[in-house]
């Protein structure tokens, strides 16, 4: 007697709501890597069993309740001058708009498993089969849209959660971390399809006197776990490697002493004028200490730097002092003020870095080119000139158009007077793979990110935002170094790993600075994500999710059209 897992298997919300719990615990502040490699099977379990508006659902659900979750560190706008009711407005809106995703997937899952039920399939296993394939390449695909539709927001992908596996995290150097997330997500359907043909098969049997037990061999039940355990292994395999050829080639590369400045200053609107100044000093008291190590460079957070600049004059007082006392180049980011005509009030502003020399005077800068939505501009607001009170600042900044090579002259012997070339990042931007593989096909030889994230002082945020970066270093293949305030300042070499560290992010107000020297390849070699970018993985990942949309809905249509069809 066949088994319908329909009968068997109730598709219900608490095996959405169990995934999105326990792929929870695989991110910051939990930091369980292990756990997201069973997280989703309760998921895919339900998805098997249910018709393609209830994996709709089930993926709507999921969506919403890990994003509800993993993005609760948002609240923490509603302290820092956002109004509690567009805050949580914001907070909801962003949450059911990704979850649209994991909806997709849903439907397109159960979709495709209910094929598999269909009386008359010739080759019934290999229905099964495609359907398991096309799991972990639709999760991607909709990853991928997710981070690229509506200007985007990639933020934590299952690959994210692996960040601290170095042999895995080496697979994101190939296809981007779209292809991390789908081996994770094949060894959870896996594990899924494994439970499922095990309580159909073998137990439902023995508690159920109308179902004649079934005969399997234990092969078949296995085969789509082993075949994802059999990916793990050779990507991990090939993952050691390549982290060992990149500890070699960095070793061997021109060490560069860099120091990183982390000054712990409250957020914005927390800052009056004692504030400021206290902030001004500590900048100068830890670049005074970090000399002591005669760094060939210095690197401040973003929006460090008082005033405007250049018109403004604490700010020219505070650099001078600052690139006097280290005697080194100083990157640092503050907010540029650029007149579109002589004796303009209203001028143009720009969150940018700039690269200082010692005289000191501006060598070099970069205008950060991805806006936050609602946090640095606000959308529609040159149509409609009333929604400008809106933005948390009090003014919204202009994109930058063009990608920034600072080149930075070595004064450490190791350096042999060679110089490198440095692309900045500002703040978010090190969450979107296309900007710093843009800088590496450019010819950066070191990304730079410098953050503010006093914002979200004491919450997991902090800690969340330095997994998207490792995921850049990783892909690139170049080393990522990050100054932050209030959150985490980091040397980050070009496996992933994190060799030096300060700040948390986690409210405990401990100002630093860190030094260390860190091999910088001259014209490294592009890895293939740098190469082919999404066009290798993830791109195919979602126009198989699209195209497989369209199929269907025109099906539909056609189905509704001719109803004699049925």
């Amino acid at each position: 007697m066949r088994i319908d897992i329909r009968k068997t298997f109730r598709p219900a919300p608490i095996a959405a709501i169990a995934s999105a719990v326990l792929l929870r615990l695989a991110f910051p502040p939990f930091g369980n890597a292990d756990a997201a490699f069973f997280a989703l099977a309760p998921l895919l379990i339900a998805l098997r069993a249910a018709t393609p508006r209830a994996g709709f659902r089930l993926g709507m659900i999921f969506g919403i309740v890990f994003r509800i979750l993993s993005l609760s560190w948002l609240c923490a706008l509603k302290d820092n001058g956002g109004p509690l009711a567009l805050v949580i407005l914001g907070y909801s809106a962003l949450s059911v708009y990704t979850a649209l995703y994991g909806g997709l997937f849903g439907w397109l899952s159960a979709r495709l498993w209910g094929y598999t039920r269909r009386d008359g399939l010739p080759y019934p296993a290999a229905f099964r089969a495609a359907a398991w394939l096309s799991e972990p390449i639709l999760w991607a695909g909709c990853e991928y849209l997710v981070g690229s539709l509506l200007s985007g927001f990639p933020w934590n992908p299952v690959a994210a959660s692996q960040t601290s596996n170095l042999p895995l995290l080496s697979l994101v150097s190939i296809g981007g971390a779209q292809l991390l997330s789908a081996l994770v997500v094949a060894v959870n359907s896996g594990i899924a399809s494994v439970v499922a043909r095990i309580w159909t098969d073998t137990i439902l049997p023995r508690f159920s006197t109308s179902i004649a037990p079934r005969r399997h061999s234990r092969l078949p039940r296995t085969i789509p776990l082993a075949f994802a355990l059999m990916l793990l292994v050779a990507a991990w395999w090939h993952g050691i490697g390549r982290v060992r050829a990149l500890e070699r080639s960095s070793a061997a590369a021109p060490q560069w002493r860099i120091a990183l400045v982390h000054p712990d200053a409250p957020c914005i609107f927390e800052r009056d004028d004692a504030a400021v100044a206290e902030s001004n000093e500590a900048l100068l008291s830890l670049t005074s200490l970090a000399s002591a190590t005669s760094p060939d460079l210095v690197v401040w957070p973003e929006t460090s730097l008082p005033g405007v600049v250049p018109y403004d004059r604490d700010a020219a007082n505070l650099i001078r002092e600052a690139c006097l006392s280290s005697g080194a180049p100083l990157l640092a980011g503050g907010v540029e003020y650029l007149p579109r005509f002589k004796g303009d009030p209203d001028g143009l502003l720009f969150n940018s870095a700039f690269l200082f020399d010692e005289a000191p005077s501006i060598m070099a800068r970069y205008r950060k080119r991805h806006l936050v939505p609602f946090g640095e501009f606000i959308p529609l607001e040159s149509k409609i000139p009333l929604l400008k009170r809106l933005a948390p600042t009090g003014f919204s900044c202009e994109p930058g158009m063009e990608i920034a090579l600072f080149k930075v002259d070595g004064r450490m012997s190791s350096t042999n007077g060679h110089s490198m070339a440095a692309a900045p990042l500002i703040c978010f931007e090190d969450v979107f793979p296309q900007l710093s593989r843009d800088c590496a096909r450019s010819g950066a030889e070191l990304l730079v990110s410098i953050a503010n994230d006093a914002w979200f002082d004491g919450t997991s945020e902090p800690e969340q935002h330095l997994r998207q970066a490792i995921l850049r270093a990783a892909e690139t293949g170049l080393p990522m170094i990050r100054s932050t305030n209030r959150g985490v300042t980091a040397f980050i070499l070009p496996s992933g790993k994190v060799i030096r560290r300060i700040g948390s992010g986690n409210g405990s107000g401990t100002p630093g600075f860190c030094t260390a020297e860190i091999g910088i390849r001259r014209n490294p070699e592009n890895t293939p994500y740098v190469r082919h970018g999404d066009t290798f993985f993830a791109q195919p990942a979602a126009g198989l999710a699209v195209a497989l949309s369209l199929f269907v809905a025109l099906r539909r249509r056609r189905r509704v059209e001719a109803p004699w069809r049925r």
